[in-house]
């Protein structure tokens, strides 16, 4: 599963909208669609605030 999948199912799990969460992060929420479709990836910062958000811990882990 890539990043985006694993950030739309977080993001269900917690019972957010796309919309809630470009609210709480000040982005739009055309930003986190392309996101959840790994059209690209979230700096660093906004990284950081959706780990926040969600509340959910990012470790490295590698599939190698």
């Amino acid at each position: 599963m890539l990043l985006g999948e694993k950030l739309k199912v977080v993001r269900n799990k917690i019972g957010m909208s796309q919309n809630e969460v470009a609210e709480n992060l000040r982005i739009s929420r055309q930003t986190v669609s392309k996101w959840e479709n790994n059209v690209c990836l979230p700096d660093l910062e906004n990284f950081q605030k959706i780990c926040k958000l969600y509340k959910i811990c990012l470790l490295y882990t590698s599939d190698a």
